[in-house]
């Protein structure tokens, strides 16, 4: 067999195999397959000297130096979701800065938004909404509550925070800065119907928390509350997926504060597509097939494709 023959081969045994060995106990996580792994999504949030006005805009030149990630899964089909939510993060020594970028369907231009700007008692899938689910910090430790964020298009919120574990939730007021307004994005040849929302998260306001510094880590969760025209949760990490524990869920993303450096800016997500060839199949005659049909899922075909490393705010892309 040629070493070509065995790298594909090795490569397709690696994409079924690969998530298997953590090690751990699986035990302390849920029934849902994905639990049972400890390996969860992360994202590095890069420190700024340029903190955004929040006026529900989510400009290129205030948002240059932050992560931006583009990769979310549709919880009701399990593959990436045709339409795009952006999540934008950086942090300073006073607030986490957050951006939310969600298109609509262009046969549901106008995000359902009953409610308006300012804080109220419930609007959880009420609304098309975007949630925050966070843990600022190692849980028990540096951080005994979570905190939950739910957005409107038109600035009007929610909140909660509950100890961390299966207790119920607690009195709160937080100090949420949030602005969000109804958009679209493109030029008068193409665009496309959007809603975008900014958020700024002052440290202060935390009873407990791990302060964000080079290395510290945080739990995220972030949801895309699609609610019109058919209802779609659309996530980044697994908390929220059939028969997990939401809330109480171990598969949270987590963020990690990073210092002066490089942050990672998604361009764009898409399938990867391996062909590997009959000859290095058990077998040898039989036809092509992909590497995705050697993997327990489909769900794995979704993959990044391209990125862009920004240091000091120069850009610099990566194919």
């Amino acid at each position: 067999m040629s070493h070509t023959c065995i790298r594909c081969v090795a490569l397709a045994i690696a994409l079924v195999l690969g998530v298997a060995a953590t090690g751990e106990n699986t035990g302390a996580f849920g029934p849902l397959a994905l639990e049972s792994r400890s390996r969860q999504p992360v994202i590095s949030v890069p420190p700024t000297t340029k903190p955004p006005v929040i006026d529900g805009k989510i400009g290129y030149k205030e948002w240059t130096d932050a992560t931006i990630h583009r990769a979310f899964i549709n919880q009701r089909t399990g593959v990436q979701h045709d339409l795009t939510t952006e999540l934008y993060l950086k942090y300073d020594d006073d607030a986490l800065y957050v951006g939310v970028l969600i298109e609509r369907p262009r046969s549901a231009r106008e995000p359902k938004a009953s409610y308006a700007k300012g804080k109220h008692k419930n609007i959880w899938w009420k609304d098309d909404n975007f949630e925050l689910f966070m843990i600022p910090g190692e849980r028990e430790t540096h951080a005994k509550y979570c905190y939950v964020f739910v957005g409107n298009s038109k600035g009007a919120y929610s909140e909660m925070i509950k100890p961390v574990g299966q207790n119920p939730a607690v009195e709160w007021n937080g100090q949420w800065e949030y602005v969000a307004r109804v958009s679209s994005r493109g030029n008068s040849d193409y665009s496309w119907p959007c809603w975008e929302a900014e958020l700024r998260i002052p440290f202060s306001q935390f009873i407990t928390l791990q302060k964000p510094a080079p290395g510290v880590v945080w739990e995220l969760a972030f949801m895309n509350q699609q609610l019109t025209p058919v209802r779609e949760p659309v996530t980044w990490s697994q908390a929220w997926s059939f028969r997990s524990r939401g809330y109480e869920s171990l598969t949270m993303g987590r963020l990690r504060f990073v210092g002066e450096g490089f942050c990672i800016r998604q361009q764009r997500v898409g399938h990867i597509i391996l062909r590997v060839p009959s000859s290095c199949l058990l077998g040898a005659g039989r036809p092509n097939v992909h590497a995705a049909s050697l993997v327990p899922s489909a769900r794995l075909r979704s993959s990044l494709s391209r990125m862009n490393f920004v240091r000091y705010g120069a850009e610099k892309s990566s194919a």
